[in-house]
This record gives structure tokens, C-alpha cells and sequence, in this order.
């Protein structure tokens, strides 16, 4: 049996599939009789593009050292730290808890000026262009007004093209013996783009993780490309192509029957909301379209297909909203990675909508 995982994009939620990937390939798991999962397909979005390069990119050879290496970059290059001043997938221009942070001062005297003359230079550079813009633009004046205003402008993703460059190497995941695919959005066309293992680079990586309106597009050949999660949160349909009869999926969005909605309507809550029931809607036509397959295949006497074993783990509420997504603080780490192997241990087939072939959902049965 060939065996996939498919890592869902959201920011820190990264954290959680950590933990649902220690149970799996740790040998913890009841989905595999608890026998340590050594998957041979990794496809991803988003983080989970970037924890699917992590796996491929060490040069250990037995699974539970894989994943060990991967949360130990997670809560050591990832998760925020008082010695680095931040986490490391962004920080903020212009914030002032960070320029006089007293850990900073006391052992790093000089860096939060370098930081601050750093910032300010930014910002000079980033208004001289949008101005020009502004001054040379036909568009009427309010909308030139709203174009002065880019949120990502003050967000810096330096320290997350650091992590890729320092954790992520290219030439092992091409040698590795194992398939990757992971999706980014074309910007421009706005379609969906896969990177394979021979094509991809460490600037699909960024990517994929490029959450738009936050974090800055990224140019590739001469296209820029944003966060696949767009088109292509949770890319099970790729895992499946890519020759898999097992799919791990791990799901970031909670469950929403375990959601409520607000009792007092509002924005935030009313766009969280609108993001759950989109990604959930989307693995859920995806789990149907499998299971009516299996359907149809167990009825024909000579089927062309395979029949395909789909498991879905996910959070059972919601685990922090939108603001979660970029939240990597320690103990909040700590916490998810915890969550995502619970989760794991204690998966339940039939409550998680699992599509399981007849073989499997015997066995499932018989527990």
C-alpha cells in the first residue's frame, strides 16, 4: 500500500499537524495499527508545503527521527523566542515592543536601533514609490487615496526566507526517493500551479506560504504567486494522483458543527466563519467524490481504478480564529503540537467521516 500525507495551509495551526505527524509516524496511531507511518507522497499548502519540505529535506532515513527533526525546528527556528527577538516567519515594521525590548537591550545593545534605522528606510522607499505611482495613476483620486495603504508593508517576511534557506534544502528533496507536490496561485492568471519535486525551488516553498495581503507575493518567472490555500488548501486530489491508495489528510479547519456562531454578529467572526465552512466544504466534496468512487468500484467486476483510503484528522473546535494563524508563541506551540497528537492517537474513523475501503472498514469494525 502506498501511503501519502496531505498538509492543509494555515500559518501556526502548523503546529498541530507537528503533532498529528509524530503520532502517525511515531507508531502511536490506531489508523496504522499503531506501526509507524514511513509515507512515501507528501503534498502540501501554505505551512503545510513547508513542513512537507522540512520532512524531505533531512538526511534521516527512519520516520520518527524525520519528524523529531521537524519539531525541533518548529519550537527552536519557529516558534517566537526571546534570544531571536521574535518568531521566525515574520515580524512587524514600526513596532515598538520590539525596538525596546529590555532582553534585546541588555544582549544585543545596538540591534534594536539597526532594526528601527532598518524599518524606517523601508518605509521612506515604499511611500517614495507609491506616491509616484499615485502621481502618475488615472484612477480617480479615492482610489488612488486606498492604493497609498498596504497592509503587507508592514509586515516583514525576512525572517521566514531565512528559515526556508537554512531548513529546507532542495538537492535531498530531489534525491530523496519520495514524491512531493506542493500548490501556490498564480497571482496574475489566478490559477492553481503545482511544484513537483524536479521543479521545485526554494522560492515555491515561500510561495506557497505567501498569505496575500499579509505577506508579499513572490515572483517567479516573472509571475507573482501567492499562498495556494487560495485555490487549494488541503491538496488531497494531488496525493491520490500522485499513485497514493492511503491519504493522511491532516485539516487545520475545525470541525464547524462544533463551532457556534457568535451571539453577537460581527465581522471578524462572520469572516472566520465564511474561511471554515469553505476549506471544510471543500475537503468535504473532495471525501465524497472519493467515497462515491469506491462506490462504483466495488460494483464493477473489472474496475480500471483503485479504490482509495482517505483518513481526515482535524481540531475539534475552533483553535484561535484568523489572528491564530500568525500567533507562534511558545507555550502556544507546545499546546497545538499536543492537540495534533491526541488527535491522532485517539482518531476515530467513523466520527471523522473517514473513506474507508471494505478491507479497511472490516478491520475498523472489528476494533
Amino acid at each position: 500500500m502506498t501511503h501519502a500525507i496531505t498538509l492543509s495551509g494555515g500559518g501556526a495551526y502548523g503546529a498541530f499537524e507537528i503533532g498529528v505527524l509524530k503520532a502517525l509516524m511515531g507508531g502511536y496511531a490506531p489508523t496504522m495499527q499503531h506501526q509507524a507511518l514511513d509515507p512515501t507522497i507528501f503534498t502540501g499548502t501554505s505551512v503545510g508545503a513547508y513542513l512537507a519540505a522540512v520532512l524531505l529535506s533531512t538526511d534521516a532515513h527512519d520516520p520518527q527521527t524525520r519528524v523529531a527533526h521537524l519539531e525541533r525546528i518548529w519550537l527552536h527556528d519557529v516558534a517566537e523566542s526571546s534570544e531571536r527577538g521574535g518568531n521566525g516567519a515574520y515580524y512587524l515594521r514600526g513596532d515598538l515592543r520590539r525596538y525596546l525590548d529590555p532582553r534585546q537591550l541588555v544582549h544585543h545593545p545596538t540591534a534594536p536601533l539597526q532594526w528601527a534605522a532598518h524599518d524606517m528606510g523601508f518605509f521612506a522607499t515604499d511611500l517614495l514609490h507609491r506616491l509616484a505611482a499615485a502621481a502618475t495613476s488615472h484612477e480617480p483620486l479615492d482610489r488612488r487615496a486606498l492604493e497609498m495603504f498596504e497592509l503587507s508593508a508592514f509586515v516583514s517576511t525576512e525572517p521566514f526566507h531565512d528559515l526556508v534557506k537554512k531548513t529546507v534544502s532542495i538537492e535531498n528533496i530531489q534525491n530523496c526517493g519520495r514524491l512531493i507536490q506542493i500548490a501556490a496561485t498564480n497571482w496574475k492568471t489566478g490559477e492553481v500551479v503545482t511544484f513537483s519535486k524536479d521543479d521545485i525551488t526554494l522560492d515555491a516553498v515561500l510561495a506557497s506560504a505567501a498569505i496575500p495581503g499579509i505577506f508579499p507575493a513572490i515572483t517567479i518567472n516573472g509571475c507573482p504567486y501567492v499562498d495556494g490555500g487560495i485555490l487549494m488548501n488541503t491538496p488531497m486530489k494531488a496525493a491520490i494522483d500522485l499513485g497514493a491508495d492511503v491519504v493522511h489528510v491532516i485539516a487545520l479547519d475545525p470541525s464547524i458543527k462544533n463551532v457556534p456562531p457568535s451571539t453577537l454578529p460581527n465581522t471578524l467572526d462572520t469572516i472566520e466563519r465564511m474561511l471554515n465552512i469553505t476549506n471544510a466544504s471543500r475537503i468535504d466534496t473532495d471525501m465524497k467524490l472519493a467515497a462515491a468512487v469506491n462506490r462504483g468500484l466495488a460494483l464493477d467486476p473489472n474496475p480500471k481504478h483503485r479504490p482509495v483510503e482517505v483518513h481526515v484528522y482535524r481540531p475539534e473546535a475552533d483553535m484561535g480564529g484568523v489572528f491564530g494563524m500568525l500567533n507562534f508563541g511558545m507555550d502556544r506551540m507546545i499546546k497545538l503540537i499536543k492537540l495534533g497528537f491526541e488527535e491522532a492517537v485517539e482518531h476515530d474513523c467513523i466520527v471523522n467521516g473517514c473513506v474507508l475501503t471494505e478491507t479497511a472498514a472490516a478491520a475498523n469494525s472489528s476494533k
